[in-house]
């Protein structure tokens, strides 16, 4: 959801903004710096879990580079729209300086995540889930990828590169488009195979939008160079295989997981206090999971780097979830999504 509400908000920008952002990059960089720069501020200061949950909601747009990853969106898209269109008479004009304002946004959603997974992984790697571990990896990656393709994208600098060599450069861009997706499902994949709705419609949408892209790319590539139809087709039919591989391993997970949850709570459970933790939004949450005559009878979360207001808002829905139902298999709260998978999976950990 996050990311169609940032799709919309980036075609209006574009569309009532394209002249400006041509005629005052400049600025628009600045201000792109500037938000960066005040959201870091908010997140190393702890400001933002004193802001109510609306707000940290808008401002998760650019936190979780929502915003920024759908600028790089438009711009991969834009190279692969049919040459003369109107759309691309809009877009190209400015694909450079869409391109440099969503690093810059991106730049400060990794400083605002590196402090806590960019530091574990050098000092604390084991403390890291394998998916988070490798997704963090990916992200050092595309930075080094990033920042010579926003570099040279700055107009002064392209000129003082050979054509070719720019050209050359600026080709390492489909593999930081495909990174992204890389990156992302690390992420969300997870909780889309322990049947997280929200999850599976976000692996879908993106499953959509970046294998599109590829296709429509590849589409433009073979028809410029003339090459015969059987190509795309193969592309086509590899594009769709890939998708219902997608789909088809959620849906073979989320049953695997969900007949593991009946188990664990059908079985008796050993009576006693125990401890787990799970990944939320900003880090690791702790719970303390009391279980009496067989039967969950309290859960407190006893650590927890999340917002409070994240935190509040999952905890009440779903720990009340959990003890009524007797089952980790519940639907997170909407609006602290994160931090809801964050305490199912903790209260999991401390019932193994």
């Amino acid at each position: 959801m996050t990311l169609l509400i940032s799709l919309i908000i980036a075609f209006l920008f574009i569309g009532i903004g394209h002249k400006f952002i041509k005629k005052n990059a400049n600025l628009c960089y600045i201000i792109a710096a500037v938000i960066s720069i005040i959201l870091i501020i908010f997140e190393y200061t702890k400001l933002s879990s004193s802001f109510p949950l609306w707000l940290n909601n808008i401002l998760s747009i650019f936190t979780k580079s929502a915003f920024s990853t759908a600028l790089f969106i438009v711009v991969m898209y834009t190279g692969a729209l049919k040459n003369g269109s109107k759309l691309i008479k809009i877009l190209m004009p400015i694909r450079a300086e869409l391109s440099i304002i969503a690093s810059i946004l991106t730049l400060g959603h990794n400083i605002i995540y590196g402090k806590t997974y960019f530091v574990k992984l050098f000092t604390n790697p084991e403390s890291i889930k394998g998916n988070v571990l490798l997704a963090a990896i990916v992200s050092l990656i595309l930075i080094l990828i990033m920042l010579p393709l926003m570099i040279t994208s700055f107009q002064k600098v392209r000129r003082k590169i050979q054509p070719k060599k720019w050209k050359k450069l600026q080709r390492t861009a489909y593999l930081f488009y495909g990174l992204i997706y890389v990156h992302i499902m690390l992420l969300i994949m997870p909780s889309a195979f322990n049947g997280n709705v929200i999850y599976i419609f976000n692996v879908i949408l993106y499953s959509i939008i970046f294998l599109t892209y590829a296709v429509m790319r590849i589409r433009k590539a073979f028809t410029k160079k003339k090459l015969p139809k059987v190509y795309l087709n193969s592309v086509i039919a590899i594009g769709i295989i890939i998708f219902l591989a997608i789909g088809g391993s959620i849906l073979y997970f989320n049953n695997k997981e969900r007949k593991s949850n009946e188990n664990t709570i059908t079985n008796t459970l050993k009576d006693g206090t125990f401890t787990g933790n799970g990944e939320g939004f900003r880090g690791n949450i702790e719970v303390e999971v009391l279980v009496k005559d067989g039967k969950i009878i309290e859960i407190n979360i006893i650590n927890s780097s999340d917002d409070k207001a994240f935190l509040n808002k999952a905890s009440k829905g779903i720990i009340e979830k959990i003890i009524n139902e007797q089952n980790t298999d519940v639907d997170v709260v909407s609006g602290a999504t994160y931090s809801s998978n964050g305490i199912i999976n903790a209260v999991k950990d401390a019932l193994k």
